[in-house]
């Protein structure tokens, strides 16, 4: 009997390391998808951080000539830019939540894996391994929530700002003209806090995918 349970442990093993090396495969194609994500946002903010310079001394160069059909143009493009991103920042929430919940999920199953490695004793260096992988796991959970809560910073930021300009737009009197430019700086302010988070995200993913190698 004993040599039954024993030997359904260790097909059970079998499995679950087979298991264990597909669900590997699978998340170094996703964090492969991520780098490359966080790579291509990193682009995209750089281009908005030219453009947003190039508007604000447009801004200054219209105001000075009280050039109308100067900041028209500038309103418009600055309509088309700020749907662009709130629409973006939607879809970046809606990826967030994903995220999060691969997160999770990966988490329950290295920690489940833990839990079998130990109960049917599968050797020291298999239950090291495991427990390291549970640690990686807790720690990259926690990273892609601290991650959510600044991006549902920026959002809110960026709504606001949004919601103010839009306010503004057709307004000349020297007050709105005022913070009409206080809030392009402020769209240029949360441009750098997302390069610099875009920065920490790519050091995070390719940190990830080395680590996916060790196993």
């Amino acid at each position: 009997m004993k040599t039954w349970i024993l030997f359904g442990a260790l097909v059970g093993l079998s499995v679950d390391a087979s298991a264990q090396v597909a669900r590997k495969a699978a998340e170094r194609k996703q964090e492969a998808r991520e780098l490359a994500h966080s790579k291509a946002a990193r682009r995209d903010d750089l281009r908005d951080a030219a453009w947003l310079d190039e508007i604000v001394t447009r801004f200054d160069a219209a105001r000075e000539r009280r050039d109308k059909p100067a900041f028209d143009r500038m309103e418009r493009e600055l309509r088309d830019y700020l749907r662009e991103e709130l629409t973006e920042d939607r879809v970046e929430a809606h990826g967030t939540r994903a995220e999060i919940a691969r997160s999770e999920a990966e988490l329950r199953d290295s920690r489940r894996e833990l839990m079998r490695s130990a109960a049917v004793g599968a050797g020291e260096r298999r239950t090291a391994r495991d427990a390291r992988e549970a640690r990686d796991d807790r720690r990259d959970l926690k990273d892609d929530r601290r991650d959510a809560a600044a991006k549902a910073s920026i959002v809110n930021g960026r709504r606001n700002i949004a919601h103010e300009l839009r306010g503004l737009f057709g307004k000349t009197d020297g007050a709105s003209l005022d913070r009409y430019r206080f809030l392009l700086t402020e769209l240029q302010r949360i441009n750098r806090i997302e390069l610099r988070n875009d920065a920490n995200e790519i050091r995070e993913d390719r940190g990830e995918v080395r680590e996916n190698r060790r196993f």
